[in-house]
């Protein structure tokens, strides 16, 4: 009798574990990458220069990430199937609840047969949370990686329509908290201190990326690397 009253305890321990959230309850919905702090945008007090070719464009990649539609969709449908997994196991779970309560009620001998096969169903859906978590974070991880192959393309086309010397990553944010040390800290580790607006091709590879990438007219104007303005395409 003993003996199975301590099978109970360490049952019931092992099952208090399981009824926390699964597994990717945690999981929070991914966010657009982002990297390093924001350089501050400097309005010039008067129109640039037009670049000559070979200068440097600038891109907010994290911004190009947030509205890229396709993105957005494919992010939206992996949420949903998550929360129909977590669903899924929550019924799994609470059957096995029900189950427990039931050896209350039963004879030694069924019960201790019985506590065998709920061990076992426990361990089973531990298993199963664990490679639900592990297929979703590939997922996840391939959405990122199919969009950042787009942007890519994206800006390689332009750069190379527009023969720019190089595309550097960056971050716009209108201010940084002085009670923030993390933000601080990387407001002076920041490597854009500077740019002209007219660098920011954000805009136009983000157009570029939600029409699918098209590529450029062979004949790029030399006076303009972009100032976020359209770039020819063949649609």
């Amino acid at each position: 009798m003993k003996r199975n009253q301590l099978v109970l305890v360490l049952f019931f321990t092992a099952m208090a574990a399981l009824m926390v959230a699964p597994v990717w309850a945690q999981y929070t919905t991914p966010t657009s990458p982002a990297s390093g702090m924001p350089a501050t945008t400097a309005q010039p007090q008067q129109p640039p220069a037009a670049p000559a070719p070979g200068s440097v464009a600038l891109i907010n990649v994290a911004e190009v990430f947030e509205g890229s539609m396709s993105f957005q969709s494919e992010m939206e449908r992996l949420n949903i199937d998550i929360e129909d997994k977590g669903a899924e196991f929550e019924l799994r779970i609470q059957a096995l609840q029900a189950a427990v309560a039931e050896l209350a009620s039963m004879a030694p001998d069924a019960r201790q047969v019985r506590e065998i096969e709920l061990a076992e169903e426990q361990a089973k859906i531990q298993i199963d949370q664990q490679a639900a978590q592990r297929d979703f974070r590939i997922q996840e991880a391939q959405i990122y990686y199919r969009t950042y192959i787009r942007i890519q393309t994206a800006i390689n086309q332009y750069a190379v329509h527009y023969e720019l010397g190089a595309v550097i990553r960056f971050n716009t944010q209108a201010q940084v908290d002085p009670d923030n040390p993390d933000q601080v800290l990387q407001e002076v580790n920041r490597q854009v201190l500077w740019y002209d607006v007219s660098r920011d091709i954000t805009d136009a590879i983000q157009n570029m990326v939600n029409q699918g990438a098209p590529t450029p007219s062979p004949a790029p104007d030399r006076n303009v690397i972009n100032p976020r303005g359209p770039l020819p395409l063949n649609r």
